[in-house]
């Protein structure tokens, strides 16, 4: 996870964190009997066979934090091996191997020794690399939306796969369409900041795409604003999407001919309306109408206080493949909202027109920033709630 402020707790915290830290380098660093031992093969139908002088690297967890790193090649036959290595099966392990520039590995979660265990085994499936994408899917979409009154957060989460034995590489990848009127874009994956590139209304991702079903995962976030009342939400996609579920705040009203309730029920501590939509793809993109309860936005501390506040966010860079993993099942168990009749009364008043007034960019341009410093651990937790709230109660003023 990231900082939690350590520069508030002053000297004396500080010490105590160290102290910690050290103790945690002395858990992981203890030697011990446990030894990794695994091989790379090959996954092309007519690659070659995986030979010797392929750096394999073994990650190692405490908790969801990597606390160090070792090295080792393979030999003639693509064998690597990992010796003294501590077996408290609190601790956790993660090779991988890179093979013509792209890094592979065992699917998580990482490995670990049981009780009395002293050997671990595992295959490293690498493959040859294409710059064909004709065998790239893009296999499930899922678009979580969060209201602040007139202001919604949107996080996306696209899960692309290849069907083929080679791994998709390019100077970029996959192409993702942004909605008109986005704003404040940001990433929540961790990513380093050259893997996207965004050329005008598109999000380029120059990660490799490799074999298997969601195998290559992008996440992003932006901010939409109310114009007269509702807002229009429009998602091109360039592959056919295999499934699409749609996670919407209570505070909505959301109206789609695409979209199908599915019931309610809870994700990530807070009520949401899950629709899904099926057919979506290059010629047929989900169009669908978005209607702020107007009045609903939370101010100051209760923004920061609500259940789903910071909804849709990663739990840290370490984590959130772990974190998708767990969300996409709860995405699959949630359910959706009906709304009393007497609230689409109230959210037909035409709201304030903000997405003309250039201080209203740029407060949503900050709380990005802030949101994605957090999320990168650059912001403690009590400087991220202060800002934020101040900046949600900024956004509010400009009300008429």
């Amino acid at each position: 996870m990231g900082s939690r402020g350590i520069g508030t707790w002053g000297v004396v915290g500080a010490a105590l964190c160290l102290l910690l830290a050290l103790m945690l380098v002395g858990v992981v660093y203890a030697q011990g009997e446990g030894i990794i031992e695994g091989q790379l093969v090959n996954g092309t139908a007519d690659g070659p066979p995986v030979g010797a002088g392929i750096t394999v690297t073994l990650r190692l967890f405490q908790g969801d934090i990597v606390t160090d790193t070792l090295t080792t090649t393979t030999d003639a036959e693509g064998r690597f091996r990992f010796e003294g290595l501590d077996t408290d099966p609190a601790l956790g392990y993660q090779p991988r191997a890179l093979y013509q520039g792209v890094t592979y590995g065992p699917p998580p979660p990482p490995l670990s020794f049981a009780e009395g265990q002293t050997t671990l085994s595992t295959t490293i499936q690498v493959y040859e690399t294409t710059e064909d994408d004709g065998n790239v899917t893009l296999d499930s979409v899922h678009i979580i939306i969060d209201s602040f009154g007139e202001v919604l957060r949107i996080s996306e989460i696209h899960l692309f796969g290849n069907s083929g034995d080679r791994t998709y590489v390019g100077e970029t990848t996959v192409r993702v369409p942004l909605p008109p009127g986005a704003e404040g874009l940001s990433y929540h994956q961790g990513a380093e900041d050259e893997r996207f590139i965004k050329e005008g209304d598109m999000l380029l991702d120059t990660a490799p795409v490799q074999p298997g079903r969601e195998s290559s995962l992008v996440f992003f976030s932006y901010h939409l604003i109310a114009a007269g009342g509702s807002i229009p939400l429009e998602r091109q996609f360039l592959y056919p999407v295999g499934r699409l579920n749609l996670l919407a705040a209570p505070e909505l009203q959301v109206e789609s001919e695409q979209l199908t309730p599915q019931g309610q029920e809870s994700f990530q501590g807070r009520q949401y309306a899950f629709y899904t939509a099926q057919g979506i793809g290059p010629d047929t993109p989900l169009v669908a109408t978005l209607i702020p309860m107007v009045g609903e936005m939370p101010s100051g501390e209760e923004a920061m206080t609500s259940p789903h506040a910071g909804a849709g966010q990663t739990p840290g860079v370490q984590g959130t493949l772990r974190w998708l993993g767990l969300a996409l099942v709860g995405l699959v168990l949630v359910g959706g909202v009906v709304y009393a009749s007497t609230t689409r009364g109230q959210a037909e008043t035409p709201a304030p027109m903000l997405e003309t007034d250039p201080e209203a960019r740029q407060l949503l341009a900050e709380l990005a920033d802030l949101e994605e410093a957090h999320e990168a651990g650059g912001v403690g937790a009590e400087e991220y709630a202060r800002r934020r709230a101040a900046l949600y109660k900024e956004i509010q003023s400009l009300q008429p």
